[in-house]
C-alpha cells in the first residue's frame, strides 16, 4: 500500500491517497523515512545471489547445493538454516526429479543342474569344467 502512495504522490495529494487507502499519513511518512537495517540489506543481496544460482541450475538445486555453491564461489560462510529460510520465504524449492528405473530382479528362465553339488576342489587338472549358459 505504501508503494502505491509513493508511486502516485507526484500526481495526487498524499493526504487524499492516505484517506482513500485508509492509512494514517504519519504511518506513510514513517515508512518513507525509515532506513533499512543492515540485516535486511544483507538478506536482499544474498537473495539476489540465491535467485541467480536457482535460475542457472534450472531450479533443480535445493538449499544445500545452493549453499555449497554460494559459499564456494563467493567466499562466504552461510549456514544451511539461513539459505533455507530465505528460499522458503520466497518459495524457491528444488524440482524433485523422477528416479531412473533400477535393476529389476527376475528369476532366470534356464537353470542348470547342480552336478558338482558345491564340491569345486579337483584332484587333477581339467577334471571339472564350468560354464555360464
Amino acid at each position: 500500500m505504501y508503494e502505491t502512495i509513493d508511486y502516485f504522490k507526484d500526481v495526487y495529494d498524499i493526504k487524499w491517497l492516505c484517506e482513500l487507502l485508509g492509512i494514517a499519513r504519519s504511518a506513510y511518512y514513517k515508512w518513507s523515512n525509515s532506513i533499512k537495517p543492515a540485516y535486511e540489506i544483507k538478506n536482499e543481496e544474498t537473495l539476489d545471489v540465491i535467485q541467480a544460482y536457482y535460475k542457472h541450475f534450472d531450479k533443480k538445486y535445493g538449499y544445500r547445493r545452493i549453499r555449497d555453491n554460494i559459499n564456494k564461489y563467493t567466499g562466504t560462510q552461510h549456514s544451511d538454516n539461513y539459505i533455507y529460510r530465505l528460499m522458503r520465504a520466497y518459495n524457491l524449492k528444488s524440482i524433485i526429479r523422477r528416479k531412473r528405473p533400477g535393476f529389476v530382479k527376475t528369476k532366470p528362465e534356464q537353470v542348470g543342474q547342480n552336478i558338482l553339488n558345491r564340491e569345486f576342489f579337483a584332484s587333477n587338472p581339467n577334471e571339472k569344467w564350468l560354464s555360464c549358459i
